[in-house]
């Protein structure tokens, strides 16, 4: 496994390339709410954030087969099925070799904490976080009723991870915040 030296550094890097891709979001389109930034954007644009302040190679919707054959990998038919289309919103390299994935997801009102988990193990099938390191990255948004304390509190428990979380951000409807949270996946 490539080290990512300092995953604090890393989880630091992610939650201001991913608050970033948000604001400038909102003000390329003039998008009337912090959470209509489409989730391709955000990760192209924290892939690039990434790239200059990490300096390793990030590449964007990588297909988790070619990561598996970037690791020298042979899957056997049932690995390769179950992973076939699947893509990882930001892969990490260092030269020709993965060093780290990114997941970044939106919990907002149309998504739950559980729905991140998922994400989380897209690449089980080949044991992908005994070789590589795995970042959850979420836009969290509180919902009516749930303030953003409530809304990390889920996160955590549906994940396990130990989070990070940047600074909160007051919507520009100023009616609600949201804040971007960093998450390691255990191997």
């Amino acid at each position: 496994m490539v080290d990512l030296e300092g995953k604090m550094e890393t989880a630091t890097a992610i939650l201001t390339a991913g608050t970033d891709a948000v604001n400038v979001y909102k003000e390329i389109s003039g998008s009337g709410q912090d959470n209509e930034v489409p989730e391709r954007f955000m990760t192209s644009l924290m892939a690039v954030s990434l790239r200059k302040t990490i300096g390793l190679l990030a590449k964007a919707e990588r297909q988790y087969t070619q990561i598996a054959e970037d690791l020298g990998l042979e899957l056997d038919a049932e690995s390769r099925r179950r992973i076939i289309g699947l893509s990882a919103d930001i892969a990490l390299y260092d030269g020709a070799l993965p060093a780290a994935v990114i997941e970044a997801k939106r919990l907002d009102e149309r998504t739950t904490a559980e729905s991140v988990r998922f994400d989380m193990h897209k690449g089980d099938p080949f044991s992908l976080r005994k070789r590589v390191q795995v970042f959850l990255a979420v836009m969290v948004c509180e919902v009516e009723g749930e303030v953003l304390a409530v809304r990390k509190a889920a996160l955590e428990r549906a994940t396990g991870c130990r989070w990070q979380y940047s600074y909160s951000v007051l919507a520009r409807d100023g009616q609600w915040h949201w804040c971007f949270g960093c998450g390691l996946v255990a191997t």
